[in-house]
């Protein structure tokens, strides 16, 4: 038998797995409520809902609305900024959102006519 040598198992590697994300899944949108989906190119960009600042961060935000009056559709205008090769981006989007459906603005390159979801 082989005694000599280093002793290779001595001490534990030293391995960093990075937990994977986890996400939350939200519920299908309660009837008298909508959800929209703001896609941004930057996480960092900043967004606001009818002139209110919102925190989330991420190049994707879901946010869900007030409660809403079925049959009723309702507009929010989303302005998002962020800065792109050094230069400020400030653009804005209508969507329209009815209880129980999720809305899409979306800010990505060439999604200006991007439809919403039904």
């Amino acid at each position: 038998p082989y005694y000599g040598g280093p002793a290779y198992y001595d001490v534990a590697p030293r391995v960093y797995v990075q937990p994977a994300p986890t996400y939350a899944v939200p519920a299908e949108p309660a009837a008298d409520h909508g959800y929209i989906r703001v896609l941004v190119p930057d996480p960092n960009a900043q967004v606001l809902f009818d002139g209110n600042p919102t925190k989330q961060t991420g190049t994707s935000r879901l946010f869900h609305t007030p409660r809403l009056e079925i049959g009723s559709s309702y507009s929010y205008r989303i302005r998002a900024s962020w800065t792109e090769n050094g230069e400020p981006v400030i653009q804005e989007r209508v969507v329209s959102v009815t209880p129980g459906q999720t809305a899409v603005a979306s800010f990505l390159p060439n999604s200006e006519a991007l439809p919403s979801p039904k």
